[in-house]
């Protein structure tokens, strides 16, 4: 889980960074002593007792750290029930996670449909800057909202807001989120939501796909809207990045139309992206194949074992609806994933781009 969190980090710091340079853009305030527009980013401490038990241990834990003091939990009711409390300065917070989590585990089995809450001092709900609906080896399904306070004279139209998975050279540049277009009128408050899933597989062939002498990931987030009537308009576009560090040693890429390998001479550090020591990952008539430690250092091999190429046997799968890929963690069990037909054609146009990039 620490991959995921990170990336989360990295996706509340692209968004802020995009805000910001949306309010920077040129609007006019309608009252010249109050900005033209604010915003607050954040999701309501509240989930389904449903949720596995990772996943409430990340999403406490990241409450915590976007809030102050000690926070009750409840299960929600009339009345509420109490659960437990969390206080980041005791030194027993661990336990105090641990305990909660296994009691809000335990209504799984008699209230399966219950939620919990987290409250202050004030017994109102506090906010995080981002809850993870679920996640598991290959995917990770992520919420937050931005609240928006329109302060100019006219409404804000069209606001959209779009996220982007890109490479270090732009080789490589794919939606994984795009917002309906939401109105703001002049005084009034809306919240978008900012609801997407980052498919880690993806992720990283994106991560090496535009390596020179450096493993980075970049995301990106587009924030567009017009006023006055629609007349004027402000567009800002940010970045930001999740980068493995500039220590690494040199990053080599070999292509062919039937294999691709990507290949390091040291180990990639867990304190940038928690890799197993290998992974192989079948696809149809492809193999993904990830090596990652002390002795074969990191490598990412794609092939398709024949003379069959990676692109063809890919949409021809594609073609069939059928987006299933099976996955080996470090010699375990075999398990089986659904990508979306979204990922998976992603998924296609990286390779794709992977290979133009070399012709």
């Amino acid at each position: 889980m620490r991959a995921f969190n990170a990336i989360a980090r990295v996706v509340y710091v692209v968004i802020i960074l995009g805000i910001v340079a949306f309010l920077v853009a040129g609007a006019v305030p309608a009252n010249l002593e109050e900005e033209p527009l604010t915003f607050d980013i954040g999701a309501e401490c509240e989930y389904p007792v449903s949720d596995s038990k990772e996943t409430l241990k990340d999403n406490l834990r990241m409450a915590v750290e976007s809030n102050e003091g000690t926070l009750t939990v409840l299960k929600k009711g009339t009345p509420t029930v109490y659960v437990g409390y969390l206080n980041p300065e005791d030194p027993g917070f661990e336990t105090q996670l641990d305990t909660v989590v296994d009691l809000i585990d335990g209504y799984k089995t008699t209230q399966p449909e219950a939620r919990v809450i987290l409250v202050d001092e004030d017994e109102k709900i506090v906010r995080q800057e981002m809850r993870i609906i679920d996640s598991d080896d290959m995917t990770m399904h992520i919420y937050t909202e931005i609240t928006i306070t329109n302060n100019l004279r006219y409404a804000l139209k069209d606001i959209n807001i779009g996220l982007d998975l890109l490479n270090n050279n732009g080789s490589v540049d794919y939606r994984i989120l795009k917002s309906l277009p939401t109105t703001i009128e002049s005084g009034g408050k809306t919240s978008i939501p900012i609801d997407f899933e980052i498919n880690m597989l993806n992720a990283v062939l994106v991560m090496v796909s535009g390596t020179d002498e450096s493993m980075d990931l970049y995301l990106g987030i587009d924030v567009s809207g017009k006023y006055y009537f629609g007349l004027a308009g402000v567009s800002a576009y940010a970045t930001a990045k999740f980068s493995a560090g500039d220590e690494l040693p040199p990053v080599t890429m070999d292509v062919e139309e039937n294999r691709i390998e990507v290949t390091m001479a040291e180990k990639l550090d867990d304190s940038f992206i928690d890799l197993p020591d290998d992974a192989e990952i079948t696809i149809g008539d492809v193999t993904i194949t990830m090596e990652n430690d002390d002795v074969n250092g990191f490598s990412v091999v794609v092939d398709t074992g024949s003379s069959k190429t990676i692109v063809d046997a890919l949409k021809e799968q594609y073609e069939n609806e059928d987006y299933s890929i099976t996955v080996v963690i470090d010699g375990g069990t075999a398990e089986t994933f659904d990508m979306d037909k979204e990922q998976f054609a992603q998924m296609i146009e990286i390779i794709e781009s992977m290979m133009e990039a070399i012709a």
